[in-house]
């Protein structure tokens, strides 16, 4: 009697042999895309990052204005010409407002919230000018600069949005180490 695989036995093998490889396929594939995207992104990223600097000096040289700004452009300069860039430069509006609903939760044990509350907002007005004029100051000082990165992924488009606040190189703030305040920290 001859020993050989019967034509079942050849049919399953192949049928497991071929589900495996397209398997082994798609995890390629996978693999492959997953690169691609990882590769835009950190191309996205330091394109970005590039930018900010240039937006940065661009704000130093020519001074904080009180308009909005937006422009746009690409990255063809730096061989990435399918990258696309836009930003907004705002000021920044700082309300305090919000402080007297604070007031609310201060008073005692006994029910004396409303007494409390009334003498909180009292010590709030009382400051509402020198901190308007802080708050003016620190408005007219920063800056928020928001660019958004924008890249072709196969049909659709890909985008990456970075925040960041900028102030004036004369604002005067001076760096303090925490573990001896009376000292700057070292370089």
């Amino acid at each position: 009697m001859s020993r050989g695989f019967t034509l079942i036995e050849v049919a399953i093998a192949l049928t497991i042999f071929a589900m495996s490889i397209a398997v082994l396929l798609e995890a390629q594939v996978s693999s492959l895309h997953n690169a691609d995207k990882a590769r835009g992104l950190t191309v996205a990223s330091i394109l970005a990052r590039a930018k900010m600097v240039d937006i940065e000096r661009k704000l130093f040289d020519e001074g904080f204005t009180l308009n909005e700004v937006n422009e746009d452009g690409d990255f063809t300069e730096e061989g990435h010409a399918d990258y696309k860039w836009k930003y907004r430069l705002s000021e920044v509006e700082l309300d305090l407002s919000a402080l007297s609903s604070l007031c609310s939760g201060f008073g005692d044990d006994k029910g004396d919230k409303e007494a409390a509350g009334a003498g909180c907002e009292d010590m709030l007005s009382g400051l509402g000018g020198p901190i308007e004029s802080l708050l003016d100051q620190i408005s007219k000082s920063l800056r928020l600069a928001e660019l958004t990165v924008t890249w072709p992924d196969g049909k659709f488009h890909e985008s990456m949005t970075v925040r960041a606040l900028l102030t004036r190189e004369d604002l005067g703030v001076q760096a303090v180490d925490p573990f001896n305040p009376g000292k700057a920290p070292p370089p």
